[in-house]
């Protein structure tokens, strides 16, 4: 059971350590915009756009993504890593789904 456990969390932990090399930069970049246009159109736009993301639940986030980088900008597959047709176990590389 370990092997399965481990081989999955090195996928988790992939994209974990790729969402924060996306969030802290931007989020600094956000912050520091922020604060040099105190009180300006940029700030407000800026405080309006981060509550909107908050508030909004990652499933719509998620879906949104997928819609942007996989169909209008096809950058990176819809699917997983991990093949759909694999067994429990069965570690083969997904197939890349990418419309040219």
């Amino acid at each position: 059971m370990r092997p399965l456990v481990v081989d999955r969390l090195r996928h988790s932990a992939l994209l974990a350590g790729l969402a924060l090399l996306v969030a802290v930069p931007l989020s600094i970049a956000l912050g520091v915009l922020s604060a040099v246009h105190r009180a300006r159109a940029i700030d407000q736009a800026t405080s309006l756009v981060t509550l909107v993301a908050v508030s909004l639940p990652e499933f719509v986030w998620g879906t949104v993504l997928i819609l942007a980088l996989a169909y209008w900008w096809p950058v990176l597959p819809p699917s997983s890593m991990i093949d759909p047709r694999a067994g429990f176990g069965d570690d083969r590389p997904a197939r890349s789904s990418c419309r040219s």
